[in-house]
């Protein structure tokens, strides 16, 4: 199928049920229900470098390079929240699996962690000494794991409870 993208996609994100995918092209994020593929809102999200659906709800979370994060609703392409997340690059981004806190890493080892109903930050912590390139739940939301990578190429792992 034709996606109507004039350059390669870059950042995409399919939702934890497969029902929506994003695909980031030409400066803006374009929304697409699958099972029958039909278009959905555009999101004026020109400076996405990674994106992420929440998953309970309809929100997708997008991050640009200069440290801004941007909380969208897929339902009518609404921009809910903008935060200022990090001082430089957000590397990595994940939403609890009760869809109600974000957590954001930067390319400093900062790991935040935000409140997705009203936009405020929780808590912060420099818990790694190189880029965080990965954050995932556990699908109970009981645990948390952060990757990082460092300037020689070796990694940490940090587990969350």
């Amino acid at each position: 199928m034709d996606m109507g993208l004039s350059e390669g996609p870059r950042p995409l994100a399919v939702s934890d049920g497969g029902r929506l995918i994003s695909i980031a092209s030409d400066g803006v994020v374009r929304l697409w229900t699958v099972d029958p593929m039909h278009p959905g809102p555009t999101l004026a999200a020109s400076d996405s470098a990674l994106m992420r659906f929440v998953p309970v709800g309809h929100q997708l979370v997008t991050a640009g390079p200069a440290g801004v994060v941007r909380v969208w609703n897929t339902s009518n392409g609404a921009e809910e929240w903008t935060f200022y997340a990090h001082v430089g690059r957000v590397c990595a981004i994940a939403g609890s699996p009760d869809g109600r806190t974000l957590v954001t890493g930067s390319a400093l080892g900062e790991v935040k962690f935000w409140d997705l109903r009203t936009g405020r930050e929780l808590m912060a912590f420099h818990r790694h000494a190189g880029a965080v390139t990965r954050i995932e739940f556990a699908g109970d939301g009981s645990r948390m794991l952060t990757a990082a990578e460092h300037a020689s190429g070796t990694g940490e792992l940090a587990f969350w409870r």
